[in-house]
């Protein structure tokens, strides 16, 4: 399996004043690369996306997206580092929760998860002229006081394994608590998991 970065995020959910988040305010606040990149929204209602320290960060009224750039530790840390300095800076910014996102592509579909996520019911869609291109699979799982969502998404000869990591959180503190020096955990967590269960490795690159 190989790492799918789209998918790899903190998403912080809240009530956000999003015309805080602009390149001056980020550049002297955030970021320590003063120079960001910014993606401009070429249709109405759609966020603006500014990249620095190869960290890329989406801010919606509803809630703030960090994703990584590279899946690598040191990325993953910085993305952790700034996402708690973010709350610390807005400590009165309404929260609601916090989550930590990881995903995998897997191709070609060893033949062990193609058996493990059989549809019980093929005999039945056959006879009724039915295929099934694509299929989904989903796990909620409490684990520390933390619900961790697994999810398998399969497409013809393609699987997308998502785990997310959800935490209740109400205020900067409990984010910060969810986050400070555990985003490789979970990170390490998940590829624990996938490895034991499903015999799923990073392929090396």
């Amino acid at each position: 399996m190989k790492p799918a970065p789209a998918h790899w995020t903190i998403v912080i959910l809240g009530r956000w004043n999003v015309s805080i988040f602009n390149p001056d305010w980020l550049g002297k606040n955030l970021f320590d690369n003063k120079e960001l990149f910014v993606e401009v929204p070429m249709e109405p209602g759609l966020p603006m996306r500014f990249t620095g320290d190869n960290v890329l960060l989406i801010p919606h009224s509803d809630r703030v997206i960090l994703g990584a750039k590279e899946t690598t530790n040191d990325n993953l840390t910085h993305m952790e580092k700034l996402a708690t300095k973010l709350v610390d800076i807005l400590p009165h910014t309404p929260i609601g929760a916090v989550g930590v996102n990881f995903g995998y592509d897997v191709r070609p579909i060893p033949e062990k998860i193609r058996e493990a996520f059989r549809n019980p019911h093929a005999k039945e869609f056959t006879e009724h002229e039915l295929t099934v291109p694509s299929k989904s699979f989903k796990w909620s799982c409490k684990y520390h006081g933390e619900t961790v969502n697994m999810s398998f998404d399969f497409d013809n000869d393609k699987l997308l394994v998502k785990s997310n990591f959800h935490s209740d959180a109400h205020t900067a503190a409990q984010v910060i608590d969810a986050l400070k020096g555990k985003v490789l955990s979970k990170r390490e967590f998940t590829e624990t998991i996938l490895k034991d269960i499903y015999e799923l490795e990073l392929e090396d690159i």
